[in-house]
């Protein structure tokens, strides 16, 4: 025990000297010996382990505010940047073959790295070397997510949780899986099987509170994101979600009060900016809404959709050249996305100002979105018709319109059915100026 604890010393020492800076919030570290996160002198809250990446969220002197599950102060003495993981875990490796726990931090790097197949393959080795290790199953599980194979992702956890039953992590991960596969019913109930087993584990609460949003309980969703940030104060992200969750209420100034206190954390979070611009718009204050596009975009330039939402003000104030630049730059940042091209193609098929419109542009776009939804969404098809309209292709239009028609949703139709009229009657449709 003695000869232990002087390795992991001398381990610390020289990952000390060699790799000694000042940390700041932002920063991406990497845990090189098992330690415990500590919760304001309380005691501890969490441990830590060889290998695990965590986020600085704070800097108190030595003491680093981070999360795993669990929020806590780490000592800084038991970390390394990021950057120079790979160096650290390379020299370890060949000093101590197959030292399992080097192994596992390797698979840990090259998730980090998402090498997924690399950090797999070793996770195969570590599984033949000890097959009832449920963490290896895990880890293993973990990469399959990040890959998007969910299924294989949960028969990983699945065994995981046959062998570490007690082990909340191993539901909260399948529950994250379950929930990628669109079923948020059995992630809930994973998620609820972790907090049984371990009531203070943060990072449950926030995802269950996801879940919930997406089945559209918003309430739920605001109840566990609260209880998140009793826990854990410092991550903006779930302020963000709170800020969204109120959207969905149409409680905009509460959204506004959360986004600024996810902004108060992180700054830079773009992520909050675009939030806080929406609330701004719903409340129609659309030149503070504007700003808060602008400083989405400043803090993340491939930011897809600030762009778009931007470029709806844009339209909304007839400033139809800076809506089309940015609709553009928006499908550059994500030119597999459908939002864009069909807003881009609506306006060229039916802008008020003729100068704008290109139905031949409209129509490239809107077939781009339509080949992007399979051919199955009505309003894609609805625009669709409004570009060959444009062109004076009334018999395509009426085509395209009446496929629209069969798929719009019941309160919907009435507005379809009257451009189906209007493509009928050989003229082109024109959005209304307010």
């Amino acid at each position: 025990m003695r000869a232990l604890s002087l390795s992991v010393a001398l381990i610390l020492l020289a990952a000390s000297a060699a790799f000694g800076q000042n940390y700041q919030a932002g920063d991406r570290v990497m845990v090189i010996a098992d330690a415990k996160l500590m919760a304001d002198g309380r005691g501890a809250t969490d441990k830590v382990f060889l290998g695990l990446f965590l986020n600085v969220q704070e800097v108190n002197d030595k003491w680093l505010w981070v999360e795993n599950g669990r929020p806590g102060w780490l000592d800084q003495q038991y970390v390394i940047p990021a950057a120079d993981a790979l160096e650290y875990l390379t020299k370890r490796n060949s000093e101590e073959k197959n030292n399992q726990k080097i192994m596992v931090a390797l698979s840990f790097l090259h998730e980090e790295r998402r090498d997924y197949d690399a950090a797999i393959s070793l996770c195969d080795d570590l599984i033949q070397l000890n097959p009832r290790e449920g963490a290896y199953f895990n880890t293993r599980g973990n990469c399959w997510d990040a890959k998007g194979e969910h299924d294989n992702a949960i028969a990983d956890y699945d065994q995981a949780i046959r062998l570490a039953p007690t082990k909340a992590i191993n539901f909260n991960n399948r529950g994250r899986s379950w929930s990628k596969k669109g079923d948020d019913d059995k992630a809930i109930a994973d998620y609820d099987q972790a907090l049984k087993l371990d009531p203070k584990y943060a990072t449950a609460y926030r995802n269950r509170g996801i879940a919930w949003k997406n089945k559209n309980n918003n309430d739920k969703a605001i109840a566990d994101f609260e209880q998140y940030v009793k826990l854990d104060t410092k991550d903006s992200s779930v302020y963000s979600s709170l800020g969204w969750a109120r959207i969905n209420k149409r409680d905009y100034d509460q959204a506004i009060a959360n986004f600024n206190q996810a902004i108060a954390i992180n700054p830079k979070s773009a992520y909050a900016y675009n939030g806080r611009g929406i609330a701004w718009d719903q409340k129609k204050e659309f030149d503070k809404a504007v700003a808060d596009y602008n400083k989405a975009i400043q803090f993340d330039p491939n930011y897809a959709i600030a762009y778009s939402n931007r470029a709806m003000i844009w339209e909304m104030k007839r400033d139809y050249a800076k809506a089309i630049v940015d609709y553009e730059q928006a499908i550059r940042c994500n030119p597999n996305s459908a939002t864009e091209r069909n807003s881009l193609a609506w306006l060229l098929a039916t802008c008020p100002d003729p100068i704008y419109r290109d139905g031949l542009q409209a129509i490239s776009n809107a077939m781009k979105a339509l080949e992007t939804t399979a051919g199955k969404d009505p309003v894609v098809m609805d625009t669709l018709a409004a570009g060959f309209a444009e062109v004076g292709d009334f018999a395509s239009a009426i085509k395209w319109q009446t496929k629209a028609c069969d798929l719009a949703p019941v309160a919907e139709k009435a507005g379809y059915q009257s451009r189906l009229d209007l493509y009928k009657s050989g003229k082109p449709y024109r959005e209304t100026v307010d």
